[in-house]
């Protein structure tokens, strides 16, 4: 059933802010400083905080948790903390063709230089020494690295700015946002900055296509819109091109989190942005902040076409405190950068974290055991269309019927990367499959059935079989897996 938000409810109810973290290896399990982390707040949930170990784990999550709330009916504030677009003229300097928007551009680009793995592992110093190289044969506006990354056109240091490209285009040193913050007192780093105390310029260069990921994600991409660069500026859930969610620049330095919400301040940072965003929409400010600021026209062209703008957070009365979502991750206390995030912080003072519980965003898999392992992988891959996410490492002796180990069964997980749920095939010689003519697993397409879709699984292995309930046959088709589990595709919606 849809939850439908109230015709008198605020322009947002349900806010995801995230930390980023450009690190090269895998952050340990239950979080730690200087780590991803991402804040929820929705109605009728505690606020809820969590880590993740890398990029990649993030991205997947963050797709199909927003997913899951606009399904919902929520609308959705969704922020990262890292700079969207670059200086003005940076797109033209690489090359981009007249016609072109600068920002997706640069996106386009940015994902195609940018190696960024499963585990961390990135190239983003040599890909930045490959921009500069590019715009002027030599060192660039990019700078900075560490002393084990030697780039011949990335410098450790920083050149002149402004900086000018071809005797044509000239490149600020920050883009107008940053301008207007530190003109009123903060200080936000340079998109070209790499390395060093605070430097943003590696988060945006492994942010950027990690951000156009999830922007074009199938289950995003009809309802999602990036501020201002495609809103442009003003309430981005009204007229007709409204989307559910919004994407949005946010700079965490802009509020102080409260002292005790989380021993890690990342975390803390994040939890203060929901917090704070949640009080705007209730007091009716966040209007004002997604409006166009007090800037010239050509400015503001500028922030839509290639720079983007950081979400301000306008005074709101201070929220009610909340409580941690209970499903959170526990957090690693021992963990000496964990504690290392609160000053003063120990162990011993820190709460206990709540155990966990099942929820809307819990991940659920389902187990059965399989006659041919092959077969079912098969049959869900080359057929349904599934990935095979994990898979034990074959025996030595392929013929062999026996377990890999003692307790330790073949098994091949499949499912859809992004989704909050997954099958494991279990190879196990002792446990016959036992399948009845109800245990199903239902698709609802919300849509006809492809007929090449069911010639692919019965191709793949299948077997169409009529179903035992006329319910499903009346707008579907059952397809028994090779072990004999049916596989319902139905023309219904689950709504």
């Amino acid at each position: 059933m849809q939850d439908t938000p109230r015709s008198d409810a605020p322009t947002f109810d349900t806010f995801v802010m995230v930390d980023w973290s450009a690190a090269s290896s895998p952050g340990r399990e239950g979080g730690q400083t200087g780590g991803i982390w991402a804040a929820v707040a929705q109605p009728g949930h505690p606020d809820e905080v969590r880590p993740f170990r890398t990029r990649s784990e993030a991205t997947t999550w963050l797709i199909a948790t927003c997913a899951q709330l606009a399904d919902r009916g929520r609308r959705v504030l969704l922020g990262f903390d890292f700079a969207f677009g670059y200086p003005t003229g940076t797109a033209r300097a690489l090359g981009a063709p007249p016609r072109a928007t600068p920002w997706r551009w640069m996106w386009d680009l940015l994902a195609l230089e940018i190696a960024d793995d499963a585990s961390n592992d990135n190239d983003r110093f040599g890909a930045a020494s490959g921009l500069n190289e590019r715009m002027q044969g030599g060192a660039g506006p990019f700078w900075g690295h560490p002393p084990n990354q030697l780039h011949a056109d990335l410098a450790p240091t920083k050149g002149t700015f402004p900086l000018r490209i071809h005797d044509r285009i000239v490149l600020e040193e920050y883009r107008h946002t940053e301008r207007v913050l530190r003109e009123g007192g903060r200080q936000p780093k340079s998109v070209w900055q790499l390395s060093g105390a605070g430097a943003v310029g590696s988060q945006s260069l492994l942010g950027i296509p990690r951000l156009r990921q999830v922007r074009r994600a199938p289950a995003l991409a009809p309802r999602t819109a990036v501020w201002p660069l495609e809103t442009g500026f003003g309430d981005p859930l009204e007229g007709a091109d409204a989307r559910q969610v919004v994407i949005a620049e946010v700079y965490p330095s802009l509020i102080e989190p409260t002292e005790g919400t989380h021993p890690v301040r990342d975390a803390a940072q994040v939890l203060a942005l929901v917090a704070a965003y949640r009080a705007m929409a209730e007091a009716g400010t966040l209007a004002e902040a997604v409006a166009a600021p007090d800037q010239p026209a050509d400015v503001l062209e500028q922030v839509v076409a290639e720079e983007g703008w950081i979400l301000d957070v306008v005074a709101a009365p201070p929220p009610p405190p909340r409580e941690r979502h209970p499903s959170a991750a526990p957090f690693d206390w021992e963990a000496e950068d964990v504690v290392a995030g609160a000053p003063g912080a120990s162990p011993d003072d820190a709460p206990e974290p709540s155990p966990p519980h099942p929820g809307p965003t819990t991940h659920v898999c389902i187990a059965r055991p399989s006659h041919d392992l092959a077969a079912a992988e098969r049959f869900y891959t080359d057929g349904l269309g599934m990935d095979v996410l994990f898979r034990t490492p074959a025996p030595d002796d392929e013929s062999s019927d026996d377990p890999p180990a003692d307790g330790v069964h073949r098994l091949v997980m499949v499912g859809w990367p992004g989704a909050a749920w997954h099958i494991e095939l279990v190879g196990d010689p002792a446990t016959d499959p036992r399948p009845t003519e109800e245990d199903l697993l239902v698709c609802y397409l919300d849509g006809p059935v492809d007929p090449e879709l069911i010639e692919r699984l019965v191709d793949a292995g299948g077997e169409r079989v009529p179903s035992a309930n006329p319910y499903w046959d009346d707008r579907g088709v059952t397809v028994a897996d090779p072990d004999g589990y049916r596989l319902v595709l139905t023309s219904r919606s689950w709504d």
